[in-house]
């Protein structure tokens, strides 16, 4: 699905859930995953490097659409973001 396609279903007032593997990405960047619980107390424990996940999704996909994470994400990073 395209960034297009997205704005669009967005502003025709659909509900989107997107994905973006975050366990993976945290993993990537090197959080330590459970065997058993692969992200979960990888999440619990690395919460700085969560936020920073979700914002450096938030300004790949140009998301203008999450007012709400955004101001959440301001307060959590002073220094702003993207």
């Amino acid at each position: 699905m395209s960034y297009l396609d997205i704005k669009r279903r967005l502003d025709a007032g659909e509900i989107i859930v997107l994905d973006g593997a975050t366990g993976t990405e945290l993993q990537r960047r090197g959080a330590q995953m459970d065997p058993s619980a692969w992200c979960g107390p990888a999440s619990l424990n690395n919460s700085e490097l969560l936020t920073q996940v979700h914002l450096d999704y938030m300004c790949w996909c140009r998301c203008d659409h999450c007012k709400y994470f955004r101001v959440f994400a301001f307060d959590a990073h002073a220094g702003g973001f993207c």
